[in-house]
């Protein structure tokens, strides 16, 4: 019995100190100018650009950010992001999220909406090439450009993440 105490009392003890763990963040910036040409009708070319993110914790809260001047209008714009662990979020679609007309500069969740639930990346690795995708849908109005876009992570710097990879996770399944 007294076994069965002390066990469930260091349990008590070890769920209260990762309860209290404060919750780090880390940020990653790419300035790197990406062209977003415009499209000649429909769909246009998407580009893309990476970023490496050397962090070797699990996801708990995420923000983007993304700083793009258009030249005429930011309605025909598209902008996903495809996580380390290739899990593919849409934060601007068309224009559907309360981004400004012209020139987008801010943060998803926080000064817009995304297009798709960010909380999907939470408890994902954050580790590895992170992706940014561009895409113009209608034609007229001139190149896009990706000025600088950022991936801000919050996690607990208690737990390590262990794979980086879907793969590798899988792999232990296997």
């Amino acid at each position: 019995m007294r076994h069965v105490i002390a066990l469930i009392c260091l349990g008590l003890i070890l769920c209260a100190s990762i309860a209290s763990a404060e919750l780090q963040t880390a940020t990653f910036t790419s300035t790197t100018p990406l062209t977003i040409p415009d499209s000649p009708g429909g769909p246009g070319t998407a580009v893309t650009q990476t970023m490496t993110v050397d962090l070797d914790y699990y996801i708990q809260d995420i923000r983007v950010y993304i700083d793009v001047a258009i030249v005429q209008w930011s309605s025909d714009l598209r902008i996903w992001v495809i996580s380390a662990w290739d899990t593919e979020l849409e934060l601007f679609h068309i224009a559907e999220g309360g981004e400004p007309a012209t020139n987008p500069m801010g943060w998803y969740p926080t000064d817009f909406t995304p297009y798709h639930d960010m909380t999907q990346w939470h408890g994902e690795g954050g580790g590895g090439v992170w992706t940014i995708v561009c895409q113009d849908w209608s034609e007229g109005g001139g190149d896009s450009v990706l000025n600088e876009w950022r991936v801000e992570i919050g996690y607990e710097d208690t737990v390590p993440a262990e794979g980086r990879t879907l793969t590798s996770v899988k792999s232990l399944f296997e």
